[in-house]
Formats: C-alpha cells, sequence, structure tokens
C-alpha cells in the first residue's frame, strides 16, 4: 500500500513539476515612467497575456527606463538581455526605417492588421533585429516587439493586442 502510494506521489510530482516548466517566460521593459499612457496602455496589454497565457505564458516586467536606458531597450532585446520591449519605434529607426511608415499613416492599427501590414512588418523586424513585432501602441507610436517566436505565446500575445 506503501509503495502504490508512493509512486502515484511520485507521478504526480513529475506531472506537476513538467506543468510548471512549460510555461514560456518573457521579461519585459518599458521605455517610460508608469504614468504616461503608452506605458499604462502597455501594462494593460500584460494583464490581459497574463490572464489569457495562464499555464502557457506570462510577461515579468523588470521595469521602465531606470532598468535599461530608453535608446538601449531595442539592442536589449535584439541581443537577448530582455525578452520584450515596448518602446517608440524612433529608438530603432536606424536599424528599421520602415517603422516610420505608420508614423505617417492614416490608417488604424486595426486596418493595418487585416490588410497585411502589422505582418509585413513583423516580417521587417524579424529580418532586421531578430525580433517578433507584436503592435503598435494604441496611445500612439510605442511598439512591442519580442525574441520569441513560440507559437503559443505570440497567439496568446496577439489575441490581447488592441489590434
Amino acid at each position: 500500500m506503501n509503495k502504490q502510494l508512493l509512486a502515484t506521489l511520485s507521478v504526480a510530482s513529475m506531472l506537476a513539476s513538467a506543468h510548471a516548466v512549460a510555461v514560456d517566460r518573457i521579461s519585459a521593459v518599458h521605455a517610460f515612467p508608469p504614468s504616461l499612457i503608452y506605458t499604462q496602455s502597455f501594462l494593460e496589454f500584460v494583464d490581459k497575456v497574463n490572464e489569457r497565457g495562464e499555464g502557457v505564458v506570462q510577461i515579468d516586467v523588470r521595469g521602465g527606463p531606470e532598468v535599461i536606458g530608453l535608446s538601449e531597450q531595442p539592442d536589449a532585446v535584439r541581443n537577448g538581455v530582455v525578452d520584450m520591449a515596448y518602446t517608440a519605434a524612433s529608438f530603432y529607426a536606424g536599424t528599421v526605417p520602415e517603422r516610420d511608415a505608420l508614423v505617417a499613416s492614416n490608417t488604424n492599427a486595426i486596418h493595418a492588421r487585416e490588410n497585411g501590414g502589422i505582418d509585413l512588418l513583423n516580417q521587417i523586424h524579424q529580418d532586421k533585429m531578430g525580433t517578433y513585432y507584436l503592435a503598435g501602441s494604441t496611445a500612439g507610436s510605442a511598439t512591442t516587439s519580442t525574441r520569441s517566436t513560440n507559437p503559443a505565446w505570440t497567439t496568446t500575445a496577439t489575441s490581447a493586442c488592441p489590434a
């Protein structure tokens, strides 16, 4: 009887630990102080992803420019220091000048996603920076990009994006 209980507990323990390892943890930074609407929008996005992605993906926000400087954040993602940055495209316009097309665009993010514009920007980000472009900000010209290409993560994250 004790051997059977021990075997059952061992299997349950292995399954529980395997489940815990399956969660994709994404470290993130944001470019601006939490009091600004840009950052508030990002933190709402993080809450949605963490809620919808429970057991699959969780975003751990490390902080803002006090953690990694504004202009250093895109390279921090590119070099794997953090997995995600919510930052202004102007901080990496030299690497991805195409991103500035959205600044001059007269379309909204929903239309850009529907007509393939977001997919195109994503491909450009992958080619030039090795990052996955998720979305622009509903509050302005901030952008979210990540090194993760895990299909479950990107589906969860994209579904939490307003567009």
